[in-house]
This record gives C-alpha cells, sequence and structure tokens, in this order.
C-alpha cells in the first residue's frame, strides 16, 4: 500500500488508505444507535458490535495497525466484534497482528518510532495492507446488515416497504 511517508514515523505525514470509505447513511444510522444508547436504551449485540467494527476501521485507517494494539480499549474484544457482524477475514488478519502486542511496549526511539527488526517490519507493513484491503466494502456490508436488522415502519407510505403496502398474501 503506497503511502506519502510511511505512516510509522510520522502519523500525520501519509495519505488515508485507500480502503476508507464513507457512506453518509451509515454515518447517520451509527449517530441514531450512539443517540440511543447515550439515552439509556440498549442496544442489540449486532448494534454494539456494528459501533465498535465502525469504530476501530476508523482508529486502524486514521492511527495504524500498532495504535489499534497500543489502544486504550480491548483489541480483542474489536476483534469478536468483526465475527460477530460476519467479517470472519478480518478478525482472523488482526488477531494474526496479536504480536504487535510486544511491539507497542517497547520504548519509543528518538524520532518516534517503535523499533523494530527487518522481519518485524516487512510482517507488519504485510498485514497492515492486508487488514486495509479487507476494509474494503464493510461500511457498505454494515449498512446493509444494519439496515435489514432495523425494524421499519411498514405501509403504503414508506418506500422502504417492498411489499406495496398491500394486505394480499
Amino acid at each position: 500500500m503506497e503511502r506519502e511517508g510511511d505512516g510509522i514515523d510520522n502519523p500525520d505525514d501519509w495519505t488515508m488508505p485507500v480502503s476508507s470509505e464513507y457512506i453518509p447513511e451509515l454515518n447517520d444510522l451509527m449517530r441514531k444507535i450512539e443517540d440511543r444508547f447515550d439515552s439509556g436504551n440498549p442496544l442489540t449485540q449486532l448494534e454494539r458490535a456494528a459501533l465498535e467494527v465502525y469504530g476501530t476501521i476508523g482508529h486502524v485507517e486514521c492511527d495504524n495497525l500498532l495504535q489499534f494494539w497500543n489502544s486504550g480499549y480491548d483489541p480483542l474484544q474489536a476483534i469478536e466484534s468483526f465475527r460477530i457482524v460476519g467479517e470472519h477475514e478480518v478478525a482472523d488478519a488482526l488477531y494474526a497482528s496479536r504480536w504487535l502486542r510486544t511491539v507497542v511496549t517497547r520504548a519509543v526511539d528518538a524520532e518516534y518510532r517503535y523499533p523494530m527488526s527487518a522481519t518485524e517490519e516487512s510482517e507488519y507493513q504485510r498485514q497492515e495492507a492486508t487488514v486495509y484491503a479487507l476494509f474494503i466494502g464493510i461500511p457498505t456490508r454494515l449498512y446493509n446488515l444494519l439496515s435489514c436488522s432495523t425494524p421499519k415502519k411498514t405501509g403504503p407510505n414508506n418506500p422502504m416497504d417492498r411489499s406495496g403496502g398491500s394486505d394480499a398474501s
């Protein structure tokens, strides 16, 4: 995956990976789910997992895979959330990168880089590129999954009602 800069030296010195996909409807849906949660309403397991997946994609794409393992939240919970929404290949790829936990425990050097051997660096770049590639299409699939699982009003005035409002069976 080509970047301006290497993303490890200076995370602000690289462009957003091509896997980024902005879907306004998904953003709106995520905001509604968050608002419901903030109002004290319980979320389904799928909704909780979707929020975590959505946030994790943004986190990894903005910060990098090393920071995924160095963040203040539980990466294994995030991996499980990918499984819950059906993104098993992404979950497996993230889990395979768990060795990065040992890298992020090392002190950074004077240039704020985590010291890695050439072999580790090569494997890190390969795994990060794999994860970014697997992210492609997840926002669309996530939106479709949540749209199908969210109860909607039915009737002739609802364009989402595929029955056409007919009472015929």
